[in-house]
């Protein structure tokens, strides 16, 4: 579904520096146990005139939190954010696509 009505595409950072409006970045990160504040860095976009939509998984325990996520600060290649608990296990990840506009 990469592309779809996203003008050019997934971005290659070997082939598209900074990315066109459009274009997504995306990636998973793991996310630090007993925090509830996590930055997830990526490659310059060179703006930051982007959104980023994050999921988070937690696939290993059989308890788990239900974490939302707030993001609270961006930069050109970084962003953070926030949930309203800590992380109770080391086996969270954020799944997170970045659109530019």
């Amino acid at each position: 579904m990469s592309g779809v009505g996203l003008g050019a595409g997934v971005w290659n950072s070997a082939t598209n520096n900074p990315i066109t409006s459009g274009q997504i970045v995306r990636g998973q990160s793991a996310m630090a146990n007993g925090t509830n504040t996590h930055t997830v860095s990526f490659a310059s976009l060179g703006t930051t005139n982007y959104i980023a939509v994050i999921t988070i998984e937690n696939v290993v325990d059989v308890t788990v939190r239900h974490l939302a996520a707030t993001i609270t600060a961006k930069t050109q290649s970084t962003f953070t954010f926030t949930t309203q608990q800590t992380t109770d296990h080391a086996n969270y990840k954020a799944n997170w696509v970045i659109v530019l506009l």
